[in-house]
C-alpha cells in the first residue's frame, strides 16, 4: 500500500455540517440515543484535517424510460410499500414478500437476459414508499416498477397512466374481529357492525356497495370506518389484536401470516368476500415493452416456478417473508453495531448508511464471517489492511467496532490519497471508494488512467472507469459496486420514510 501518512493530513470539516440530523430505518434503531449526539459524540477531539467529504450518492434521477433503456442499463427500480408483509429492513436486512419475488424477477432476468461482454448483471433496487405514494411515484419516474399488494383495479383513478400485469394469484379478502368481537356467520351478520378499512382502497368501495344492498333490503348497513389511505394490512390487524377496531378486511394469507404473532385476532372464515381480483404489478402505460417483459415473468411464475406455487396455494411459510422475532442477544450486538457504524462515519467523514450497506454485503453483519482470502469480520478486513501503518487498527478479528473502524479508517485513507479530485461529483467518488475498496486502490488507479487513454471519462464509474475495471480486473468489483449501492438506496428510502412518520403506528400499539 502507498501514499502518504494518515497523520499529516490537516482539518477536517464537522460531519455536521454535511451531514445534518440522521435517522436510521425501522430495526436500526438505536433506542432512545437521539443520533444527532451520537454524531456529536464521535467527533474526535483533536485537531485533524480538512478533507473531500464522502458523501453518500443520490438515488437514481426520475426515469420513465421503456425496457430498451432499462436493458442498457441492466438496472430495475421496483417501488414497494415499506410495510412489515411486503417490504421491510430487519436488522439491515431486507425481508417481505414483494423483495422475494423481486429477486426471483432478477434472477429471470440474468436468465433470460444474460450479460455481455463489458454489461453489469442484472440488479433490482428496491424503493420503499409509503402506500398512497406508490403509484404517484410510479407515474413521475422513481421507479419502474411498482409491487406490494396492488390488486387489479386499483391503478384506474390515474386515468389510463398506470397499467398492470396481473398474475394468477387471486386476493383473498377475509373478515378479521378482535378480542372483543363476536362471531359472524354470513354476510347479513355485518349489518351494523363496525368495519374499519383504508379509505379508497378496492374494500373501502365493495363495502359501500354492499351497503347499497343492505338498505335496499331493509337492513342496517355497515358502519364503514375509513383509515388512512397507506394504512397497511399488518396494522390494521394491530388495530383489531389492540381492540381499537371490531373488524377490519385483509388478506386470508397476511392474516394467517401474523395470527401466530397477534394472538387475539379470529378470522371470520364463514364470511366470504367474494370481491378480490388478481394480485398485480403496475408499470406506466407508456412503457409498453416493460409491461410485456413483465407478463412473461409473472407467466412464468404462475406455470412453472416453486416460488410461485406455493404463493398461489398458501404453502409458503410465512416465517420466510416475516422473520423470525431477535432475541435479546441479537438486538444488543445489532445496537453495537449501530454505533459503531455512526461513530466511524462521523470520525473519517463517512455516510452511516453506506457503511451498513458495505456490511450487508460483506458479511450480512456476521463478525464470525471469514473469508478464503484471509478477510474477517463484519466488514471483511484483511489483517495485513488493519496492520498497515496508514490504518493500525488492532483486534479486527475479534471486535466488529475495530472491524468497521478499520475498514472506515481504510475508506478514508483511499479517498484521500487516490480521490481527492474536486472533479468527481459525489456519486461517482463513492462508487469509485467502493471499487477501489473491493478491488485495491491501485487497480482503480490503473482503470482510471487506461480510461482517459481510451477515451472515455476517468472521473466517471458507470460505462467509463467501470467498462475498463471489468475488463482488465472482472466483474467482481462491478457487481460489488451495484450490490451495495442497492442496498444503500434502500437504507435511504427507508430511513425517509421513517423520518416522515416519526412515530409509527407499529410503535405505538402492543403486540408487534
Amino acid at each position: 500500500m502507498t501514499g502518504t501518512p494518515m497523520g499529516t493530513r490537516t482539518r477536517r470539516r464537522p460531519l455536521r455540517a454535511l451531514l445534518g440530523s440522521l435517522a436510521l430505518p425501522a430495526g436500526l434503531s438505536m433506542g432512545l440515543l437521539p443520533l444527532q449526539m451520537a454524531l456529536a459524540n464521535a467527533m474526535p477531539q483533536e485537531a485533524s484535517r480538512i478533507a473531500l467529504p464522502i458523501l453518500a450518492p443520490e438515488p437514481p434521477p426520475d426515469r420513465t424510460d421503456d425496457f430498451d433503456c432499462l436493458r442498457e442499463r441492466r438496472t430495475i427500480r421496483i417501488l414497494v410499500p415499506y410495510s412489515r408483509t411486503f417490504f421491510h429492513i430487519d436488522q439491515g436486512r431486507q425481508k417481505g414478500v414483494s423483495h422475494e419475488v423481486g429477486l426471483a424477477f432478477e434472477r429471470w432476468l440474468n436468465q433470460r437476459y444474460p450479460r455481455q461482454a463489458g454489461k453489469r448483471r442484472w440488479h433490482v433496487m428496491f424503493i420503499p414508499v409509503s402506500r398512497e405514494q406508490l403509484l404517484p411515484s410510479l407515474v413521475r419516474g422513481v421507479g419502474d416498477i411498482a409491487a406490494g399488494g396492488l390488486v387489479e383495479g386499483e391503478t384506474a383513478r390515474f386515468g389510463g397512466q398506470v397499467v398492470t400485469a396481473p398474475g394468477s394469484f387471486r386476493a383473498d379478502p377475509v373478515l378479521v374481529s378482535g378480542p372483543s368481537g363476536e362471531p359472524i356467520g354470513s354476510l347479513d351478520d355485518l349489518s351494523g357492525k363496525e368495519v374499519a378499512v383504508p379509505a379508497l382502497g378496492n374494500d373501502f368501495w365493495e363495502l359501500l356497495a354492499l351497503n347499497r344492498t343492505f338498505i335496499a333490503r331493509g337492513l342496517a348497513p355497515i358502519r364503514v370506518v375509513p383509515l388512512a389511505e397507506g394504512t397497511e394490512p399488518e396494522e390494521l390487524l394491530a388495530l383489531v389484536n389492540a381492540g381499537v377496531h371490531a373488524a377490519v378486511v385483509v388478506d386470508r394469507r397476511v392474516a394467517e401470516a401474523w395470527q401466530p404473532t397477534l394472538g387475539r385476532i379470529a378470522i371470520q372464515r364463514p364470511v366470504d368476500l367474494d370481491w378480490g381480483g388478481h394480485y398485480a404489478w403496475a408499470v406506466r402505460q407508456n412503457n409498453p415493452e416493460l409491461h410485456a417483459v413483465l407478463a412473461e415473468f409473472l407467466a412464468e411464475q404462475d406455470r412453472g416456478s416453486r416460488l410461485g406455487r406455493d404463493l398461489r396455494d398458501g404453502r409458503r411459510d410465512p416465517g420466510r417473508f416475516l422473520g423470525e422475532p431477535a432475541s435479546a442477544e441479537e438486538l444488543r450486538r445489532f445496537r453495537q453495531l449501530n454505533r459503531a457504524f455512526i461513530a466511524s462515519a462521523g470520525r473519517y467523514d463517512l455516510d452511516p448508511l453506506m457503511l451498513m450497506a458495505q456490511a450487508f454485503h460483506e458479511s450480512r453483519f456476521n463478525q464470525r464471517a471469514r473469508s478464503s482470502q484471509g478477510a474477517v469480520g463484519v466488514m471483511q478486513v484483511l489483517p495485513s489492511t488493519a496492520a498497515d501503518p496508514n490504518v493500525r487498527v488492532a483486534g479486527v478479528r475479534s471486535s466488529a467496532e475495530r472491524n468497521v473502524e478499520a475498514a472506515s479508517k481504510y475508506l478514508r485513507f483511499i479517498a484521500d490519497t487516490y480521490l481527492d479530485d474536486p472533479a468527481l461529483d459525489a456519486d461517482d467518488r463513492m462508487f469509485m471508494l467502493l471499487a477501489a475498496y473491493n478491488a485495491g486502490p491501485g487497480n482503480l488507479q490503473k482503470a482510471r488512467r487506461m480510461a482517459r487513454e481510451s477515451g472515455l471519462d476517468p472521473d466517471r464509474w458507470f460505462g467509463h472507469v467501470e467498462a475498463v475495471v471489468a475488463r482488465e480486473v472482472g466483474r467482481e468489483p462491478i457487481d460489488y459496486v451495484s450490490n451495495v449501492y442497492k442496498y444503500y438506496i434502500a437504507y435511504k428510502f427507508a430511513r425517509d420514510r421513517e423520518e416522515s412518520q416519526p412515530e409509527g403506528m407499529l410503535g405505538r400499539l402492543e403486540g408487534i
